[in-house]
């Protein structure tokens, strides 16, 4: 897991298991600040557990997180 602050933003990289031992890579963005928010969650099969900040910065500036999530066998 990693996580950390970049571009005034706090992000998260992990792995969420399975119950059949899979993981499913994730990636968490929402403002520097800790607290509560609303979420936009992307699981897709192109790679969201590496989402850029320039693809979530807007939904960030307008006060959501975002998770971006890989779909079982692709991505990371």
């Amino acid at each position: 897991m990693w996580s950390g602050t970049e571009n005034g933003a706090y992000r998260e990289y992990s792995y969420l298991p399975m119950k059949d031992g899979t993981r499913i890579a994730y990636v968490v963005w929402r403002p520097e600040q800790a607290g509560r928010y609303p979420c936009v969650l992307n699981y897709s099969a192109y790679d969201q557990s590496g989402a850029p900040f320039d693809r979530v910065k807007r939904y960030l500036d307008a006060g959501y997180a975002y998770i971006g999530a890989n779909v079982r066998g692709t991505g990371a």
